[in-house]
């Protein structure tokens, strides 16, 4: 409200005064703007083939050998001579003087290697949010809707929103749903209401404070408005 015109689109009402486009009676907002949701991303591909984890075995022989002392077939041999053995085990006795080996196959099992255990981490299930509006109707939900819209690109009390909610064709219900439900900060909506009138005009602080309230917004809300903008 001034008592000029601030540009194009303001208009005079009946009492001299000049007002925004916005207060007109006939003012129709701008559409919200079309939100664009990208396409999902496409998640991580898996294989059907998993790594061999099978374990492969391969079974050895290892061959244990025994060895004779030469002193002890010496022995062996002299006794065989001692008693009554032919010349041939006397030449053996005499001559032989080789280590005898002798080779016993020993089969060793080699134990199967055991897979490595792997531990699934549990799944931890987010906890379930119930919708805060789930429960409102349709012409409730159209009222939440149409308040976010106005506070998206206009400052408003709580009394004046509900109040062009009704211009809109709301019931006093769905209208005053749709303010509460949208959670505005009131406090930062009469800062921003005020930054808006110091945009064009000047005003004092108790003037300032007086415009606010005129919009609908409490004195402790109109007072920090003022504050906001340094009155």
């Amino acid at each position: 409200m001034s008592q000029q015109s601030g540009g194009t689109g303001w208009w005079q009402a009946s009492d001299g005064l000049w007002y925004r486009p916005e207060q007109h009676p006939d003012y129709q907002p701008p559409p919200p703007p079309t939100q664009f949701t990208p396409p999902p991303h496409p998640g991580p591909r898996t294989g059907s083939d998993g790594p061999d984890t099978t374990p492969s075995t391969r079974a050895w022989y290892k061959k244990k050998r025994y060895i004779l002392p030469l002193g002890l077939l010496v022995l062996i041999m002299i006794g065989q001579a001692a008693g009554g053995g032919n010349d041939k085990s006397s030449n053996l006795a005499s001559t032989d003087t080789t280590t005898t080996v002798v080779e016993d196959p020993v089969t060793t099992t080699v134990p199967t290697p055991t897979a490595p255990t792997t531990t699934t981490p549990p799944t931890t299930t987010p906890p379930t949010t119930a919708d805060p509006f789930g429960g409102e109707t349709v012409s409730q939900r159209n009222a939440r809707n149409k308040a976010a819209d106005y506070l998206d690109y206009s400052a408003f009390s709580r009394s004046g929103l509900i109040r062009q909610l009704e211009y809109e064709g709301f019931s006093t219900a769905d209208a005053t749903y749709g303010t509460d439900a949208v959670g505005a900060d009131w406090f930062e909506q009469a800062a921003k209401k005020a930054a808006d009138y110091m945009e064009y005009s000047s005003f004092s602080r108790s003037g300032l404070i007086e415009q606010l309230k005129y919009e609908g917004f409490t004195q402790a809300q109109a007072e920090h408005g003022a504050d906001s903008v340094g009155l």
